[in-house]
C-alpha cells in the first residue's frame, strides 16, 4: 500500500461531529464560556487551564483524567480552535483531534456551534452525544 492509499483509507474513518445551542445571552458572554477556565469548569470540565491566545495552552480535567492541547487559532469573541495533543493517554478527548467553537450573535442572544474534527468512526456517536450534553449544561450555566 502506498502512502497516498493509506491516507485515503484513514480519511474514510475520520469524521467530524457537530453540536450547537442558542443562548439568550450576548455573544461575548457565550465566547467567554469557552475560553474562561472558571466557566469551563461549570459545563465542559471539572477543572480547566486556558491561555486564551494563539499558541496558548488548553487543558481540561474530567473525573481525574487530564487532556492537553494548544489553541491553533483564536478570533476574540467569535472562534477558538483547539488541537488536542496527539500523544497522550486520554479517554476524554481524541488525541490528535481538533475542537472548534464558533460563537455568533443572533437577534435574541447568541449561538454556540462546536465542531470536533478528526474523530474515528467508532467514537463519533458517543462524542456527539457527549458534546450535545455538555452544550446543554452550558445553556444552564450562563
Amino acid at each position: 500500500m502506498t502512502f497516498d492509499e493509506y491516507l485515503l483509507e484513514v480519511r474514510e474513518y475520520l469524521l467530524e461531529v457537530r453540536a450547537g445551542i442558542d443562548l439568550d445571552r450576548p455573544s461575548r458572554i457565550a465566547f467567554n464560556a469557552v475560553v474562561d477556565p472558571y466557566q469551563l469548569a461549570h459545563w465542559f470540565a471539572d477543572r480547566a487551564r486556558v491561555t486564551a491566545r494563539r499558541g496558548g495552552g488548553y487543558e481540561i480535567t474530567r473525573a481525574g483524567e487530564n487532556a492537553t492541547g494548544r489553541i491553533l487559532d483564536l478570533v476574540p469573541g467569535r472562534r477558538v480552535l483547539i488541537s488536542w495533543d496527539p500523544v497522550q493517554p486520554s479517554h476524554i478527548v481524541v488525541p490528535g483531534s481538533e475542537l472548534e467553537f464558533f460563537v455568533e450573535p443572533t437577534p435574541t442572544g447568541s449561538r454556540v456551534q462546536a465542531v470536533w474534527w478528526k474523530i474515528p468512526t467508532t467514537r463519533s456517536e458517543p462524542l456527539t452525544l457527549d458534546l450535545s450534553r455538555r452544550l446543554d449544561r452550558l445553556r444552564e450555566t450562563v
